[in-house]
Parts: structure tokens; sequence; C-alpha cells
């Protein structure tokens, strides 16, 4: 049998009236059904005998009671009767169902409130344990990265040698003030050579351009040939001359300051002092270029 909450909300719908009807449809059936059935049991006590006199006034009162609602008017009273019990029921219990809901729902939430209140001391519990692990740990290792050495190439090991000398003349030049004259000198006079072999390489195109002239004038080629042996030999000389009396005394000085400590050699003196030709110029200019970097 359906508890009185689920009458409730059946009768708040239209589905619900419906079965609601249906089911007294039902009643009504059965009813008719048992009414025959005492109609059946009157006519078996009316010829039964005077015995059951009293039973047949009273099955006859009930089937005429019963008739009543066989009617269509006894049919709508009938539905008017059940309409009012089913309403009055369902409004004499809601106070007891929503206290007893309430009820339900108190304890449910005290039950949440209680559980939550037990996670929240395990979460406490485990956040506690954590910190005290994490304080009583060892200090952590980092893994620090190990500097790769790279082996030094030839080349790097020839650069490295030459940031040292160059290191070493740095530092000498600055605790000597003789090894920074004897730079200047170096640098001044490898500037003056180029400067003559600049002037000789200037008179063998004044020459070549005389030699082109007396060619357009009707000269034959021994002529030339001659004329540019003759004053090409000239030119050399007079730069050679101009080389020992300018110069070969004074890289002879600057030699012989700096042999000493290593910086020209014997190889370097013979440069000086052998120069033969125009080219010999040159290379002695370039080598004393190359010793004012090292100084």
């Amino acid at each position: 049998m359906p508890s009185l909450p689920r009458l409730r909300s059946l009768s708040r719908s239209k589905t619900g009236v419906a079965a609601i009807l249906l089911g007294i449809w039902a009643v009504y059936g059965v009813i008719h059904d048992f009414l025959d059935l005492l109609r059946d049991v009157a006519y078996t006590a009316k010829h039964a005998g005077p015995a059951v006199g009293a039973l047949i006034a009273l099955l006859n009162f009930l089937i005429g009671a019963l008739n009543f609602f066989t009617t269509p008017t006894g049919n709508l009273v009938a539905i008017i009767i059940a309409a009012i019990l089913i309403l009055w029921a369902l409004r004499t219990q809601p106070d007891e169902v929503d206290s007893g809901n309430a009820a339900a729902a108190q304890t449910r939430t005290a039950q949440d409130a209680a559980q939550l209140k037990t996670e929240l001391d395990e979460a406490k519990q485990e956040i506690e344990r954590l910190r005290i692990e994490l304080n009583n740990r060892p200090p952590r290792r980092f893994n620090t990265p190990v500097e790769v050495v790279e082996t030094p190439t030839l080349a790097t090991a020839k650069e490295i040698e030459q940031l040292k000398v160059e290191n070493k003349r740095l530092r000498d030049q600055l605790a000597s003030p003789e090894l920074a004259k004897q730079k200047r000198l170096c640098s001044h006079y490898a500037d003056d050579l180029n400067g003559l072999y600049e002037s000789f390489q200037y008179d063998e195109r004044v020459l070549l351009a005389q030699l082109r002239k007396r060619k357009a004038a009707g000269a034959t080629k021994e002529e030339l040939e001659d004329e540019r042996g003759t004053k090409q030999a000239e030119l050399e000389k007079r730069v050679r001359r101009k080389y020992h009396a300018g110069f070969s005394d004074r890289l002879e000085k600057l030699y012989e300051e700096l042999a000493p400590d290593g910086w020209l050699g014997p190889n370097d003196e013979g440069l000086f002092l052998g120069v033969s030709n125009p080219l010999d110029i040159m290379k002695v200019a370039d080598r004393l270029e190359e010793i004012g970097q090292k100084l």
C-alpha cells in the first residue's frame, strides 16, 4: 500500500488523479460483484426457513445501502466521499512528514559535518607530518655541473704562447722606458725605409715613361735596353747609397741594443748591413715593423 507522501505526490499531478479515479472505479467493480454475491446469499437464506430471518433482514438492509451506491447518484456520492477522505488524510500528515524529513535532513547534515571535521583533522595531521619530515630531511645535494676542460689544440697553444709573449712585452715596456724608446725607433725607421723604397719605385716609373717616349721617337730596341740598364743601375746604386748613409749606423746601434735581450739575432745583423738591392730595403722595413710590434 502506498505511503501518505506517495499519495500526496500523486494527487498533485494529472496522472496521479487519473490513477486515483481508476482505483476507485476498480473498487466499485468489486462492490458490484460483492452485491451479486449477497443477492445469491439472500435468495438462499429466504428459502432456508425462518431461522435465518434476522440474517435476511440484515442482508436486505446491506443490499439496499449498497444498491444505492450502484446508481449514478450513489457513484457520485461515493466518489466525493472518497476524495474528501483522501484530501483529509493528506492534509493531516504534512506537518508530521515535514518534521520527519527535517529531522532526517538535520541528522544527515550533522553526519556530513562530522565527516568533514574528521577529514579536516586528518589533513592537518598529514600536513604536520610532512612538515616535520621536511625539517628533519638532510640537505639536498645538488648536482653541480663539472666544467669541461678542453685539450688545447696546436693553434690554441700557439695563440696562448703569443699572448704570453705580448703580456711579457707589455710588462717590460711599462717597466723599461728604454724598450718604449726602441719600439718607437723601430716604427720610425720602418716608415722611413718604406718611404725610400717608394721613392725608388717612383724613379722607376719616370724611367719607363722616358723610355716609351724614346721608343716613340724611333729609338731601337738595343738602344732602349742599354739605356734602361744603365739608368736602372744608377737608380739602385743611389738608393743603396741613401740607405747606407742614412740607416746603416742607426740600425747597427739598434741591433746592439736589442740583440742581448733576444729581440734580434745574427740573421738580422746580416740583413741590416748587407743590403744590395731595393728589395732588401723592403725586407729590412718589414723586419723592423715586426720587432716594433713585439716590443
